[in-house]
């Protein structure tokens, strides 16, 4: 019996299964690449470690790679997205439902990167060090932001957070709109 598994190539040489599939053309300038040019990539290419598709682990290899393809190309259309409301000058309102999305962007962020830092295998040394640098940073944010909101400083809120906010909406997949005046995001 032959099994047929769309994308899947044989290395000529070594006879190793590899996951090959080409990205949409009009993603490519947005999937991340290591081209000096910027051009983006044009494939995505996994090896399977199996000369087989019946070896032991590679069907969980190939839903990997399967998975990883997915995420480039959801990631690429989003920035796409991004890139096309900027040229043509829409912005998506800064409302109720923007910034929930965009809170969830930043706790799935922030909850990765303390998942990626929890697991490292460094020296507990190191990971007091970076608790201390911690310690010492959010409080002083903390105070500046209760500063401004207490004096109803607008302005300083915007100058310090404004650049932050817009970054936040832009890998969220939003364009807002900075004026260029106040600095004022989305209103």
């Amino acid at each position: 019996m032959i099994v047929v598994v769309d994308h899947i190539k044989t290395d000529k040489v070594s006879g190793v299964l590899i996951y090959r599939r080409k990205f949409p053309k009009d993603l490519v300038p947005y999937v991340p690449g290591s081209s000096p040019k910027g051009r983006g990539r044009i494939e995505y290419k996994k090896s399977l470690r199996a000369k087989s598709m019946g070896t032991p682990g590679v069907a969980a290899r190939l839903q990997e790679a399967q998975d990883e393809y997915s995420e480039l190309v959801r990631v690429a259309e989003r920035q796409r997205s991004t890139a096309r409301k900027r040229a043509s000058g829409i912005h998506d309102p800064l409302d109720a439902t923007t910034i929930a999305r965009i809170a969830a962007h930043v706790l799935h962020e922030g909850l990765a990167i303390h998942e990626e830092v929890f697991t490292l295998p460094e020296p507990i040394e190191r990971k007091r060090s970076r608790v201390a640098a911690f310690s010492e940073t959010i409080p002083q944010d903390l105070a500046e932001a209760r500063e401004f909101r207490a004096l109803g400083d607008r302005a300083s809120m915007v100058a310090v957070w404004g650049d932050e906010a817009a970054s936040l909406a832009e890998a969220c997949g939003s364009a807002c709109k900075k004026d260029p005046v106040s600095g004022v995001i989305g209103v």
